[in-house]
């Protein structure tokens, strides 16, 4: 079993809200007056219906602003309120920054001169957060086959001035090459979108299906794979390039007690080329103890926070949440990644982290 590993950071989040537009308020409005998913159901159902009636017929793109840190500079950026992920940039609960383990686990993980998959980057905050960080000068592949969300991708990249760092592919990843249709499984929220795979010729609205093994693109330092359940598949059509080059991998993994197989599956192909496992988390003190929190569901938010990499094997995976971002690390990279964090001993307190 891997030891625990902790690092201090300090937050860091290179996105400020500007304009929010109507229909942004709108959608944002339940989610924000009340806690629990019924509640937001039940007494925001004028706002949703109204929502999805505006997004659906209006003539005109319902625009907000964001303003992006680059370098020394502040980027006014516009974008597509329809594209409901953008409420990673307006809603209060991502105040504090949008999956902050992940934007955390990065800044110390990413080589500065290392080339960034992000797989299933819908508009790009992943891509963006990645090129913002300071004295990075690699180069960014952007993957997102959704086309109306590709197109705010493309936008989004353009708009930043870095269409020469970050490359945008209109592809849904898998383990084979193809044709797919994209579809939305509540209408809404674009980063649910999931692809069904055709067998015939893709229809008008079809996307292209790849396997990064069939891509001559450059050899990655870290993929980021955010693709509703398909991570599998994807892990699979990438075996070549995983063991060739051995890239640190984070990706959502969908736990599923119906398809036990499914969950793993991804976790088991790792551990078969040489990777071992941990789940990012925050490490707390209070009291006298040490304990940790998931960074989904924060007891509070702090502008220094300690984070935390806890051993994670398939065996155990059942045991964390449906959801859960898990960091894959090649064994030949443990020495490096044991460099940047310290060893955490629950037995002892003497950690300067803690």
């Amino acid at each position: 079993m891997e030891e625990i590993l902790v690092r201090k950071i300090e937050r860091r989040n290179p996105f400020r809200i500007g304009n929010v537009p109507l229909l942004a308020r709108l959608y944002r409005y339940p989610l924000e007056r009340w806690a629990s998913r019924g509640k937001q159901i039940l007494f925001g159902a004028p706002n949703l219906l109204l929502f999805s009636l505006l997004r659906r017929l209006t003539p005109f793109k319902p625009i907000g602003t964001f303003r992006f840190r680059l370098d020394d500079k502040e980027i006014t950026i516009s974008f597509d309120a329809r594209n409901t992920q953008f409420q990673a940039l307006y809603r209060a609960d991502f105040a504090p920054g949008y999956e902050p383990e992940l934007t955390a686990l990065f800044d110390v993980i990413m080589p500065e001169t290392g080339v960034f998959y992000d797989i299933g980057s819908n508009w790009g905050f992943f891509s963006l957060f990645v090129a913002s960080k300071p004295g990075f000068r690699g180069k960014i592949l952007a993957f997102e086959p959704f086309p109306s969300t590709f197109a705010d991708l493309a936008s989004t990249v353009t708009q930043a001035g870095l269409a020469g760092r970050i490359q945008c592919y209109p592809l849904a990843l898998s383990d084979h090459d193809g044709t797919a249709a994209m579809r939305l499984p509540d209408f809404t929220h674009s980063g649910l979108a999931m692809v069904e795979e055709t067998k015939t010729d893709a229809p008008p609205k079809g996307v292209k299906v790849a396997a990064l093994d069939s891509l001559s693109l450059e050899a990655p330092s870290l993929l980021k794979i955010d693709a509703e359940g398909s991570e599998g598949a994807i892990l699979v059509g990438a075996q070549r390039l995983i063991s060739q080059h051995q890239p640190l991998i984070v990706f959502e993994n969908w736990r599923s007690f119906s398809d036990i197989e499914q969950t793993l599956k991804p976790l088991l192909l790792l551990r078969d080329l040489g990777y071992v496992f941990f789940h990012p988390c925050w490490l707390r003190r209070r009291g006298g103890l040490s304990f940790f929190i998931p960074a989904e569901n924060p007891i509070d938010t702090l502008p220094t926070e300690v984070l935390a990499l806890v051993p994670l094997t398939p065996e155990d995976r059942f045991l964390r949440h449906d959801q859960v971002n898990i960091f894959a690390c090649p064994m030949n990279s443990l020495p490096k990644i044991r460099s940047l964090f310290e060893k955490f001993n629950p037995a002892e307190s003497g950690s300067s982290c803690v």
